[in-house]
């Protein structure tokens, strides 16, 4: 009974070995640059307004809407920008640790966390109409990009053509 189990194990190990597939660093780096990419122009418009620097959760490419095919979905706004900043402070980490430009992703980062106060700022605007500012306090709206006019829409985030 024990060598037909420890077989069966040798089997089982050795198959997964040959059958499961490795991929290479390089491999790797070019399909997280891929994947990065398509966040960068599918998924988010970077820059200082409302609804920039906020990644959407989702995209429907089978709704057109007007010249551009695809329905974007904006959940926890804030989680996914959390996210969003951990990936690019991580990135930055790896380039500079590497002595790689890091301009972009340092440009990247300042307006993420210019949308965290962007995003603070707003909130206590948003249910006080008479307020000029709003108060840096932590107590924050979880995205802006429903602030936006529908013209405004079209032509600041191109991307974006239709909001759910």
């Amino acid at each position: 009974m024990k060598i037909k189990i420890t077989l069966m194990l040798s089997i089982l190990l050795v198959s997964t070995a040959v059958l499961g597939q490795v991929q290479t660093a390089e491999e790797l780096q070019n399909k997280y640059w891929s994947y990065r990419h398509k966040l960068k122009t599918e998924y988010l418009k970077i820059g200082r307004y409302a609804g920039h620097s906020l990644p959407a959760y989702q995209r429907n490419y089978f709704q057109e809407c007007g010249d551009v095919d695809g329905n974007i979905s904006f959940g926890d706004g804030v989680i996914d920008l959390g996210e969003y900043i951990a990936v690019l402070a991580t990135e930055y980490k790896l380039l500079n640790d590497q002595n790689q430009d890091v301009t972009a992703t340092a440009n990247e980062l300042y307006y993420a966390l210019n949308a965290v106060d962007r995003l603070d700022l707003f909130w206590e605007r948003y249910f006080n109409r008479s307020l000029s500012t709003g108060s840096a306090n932590g107590f924050f709206v979880r995205d802006d990009y429903h602030i936006i006019s529908n013209n405004q829409k079209k032509s600041a985030l191109e991307l974006f053509c239709c909001f759910t």
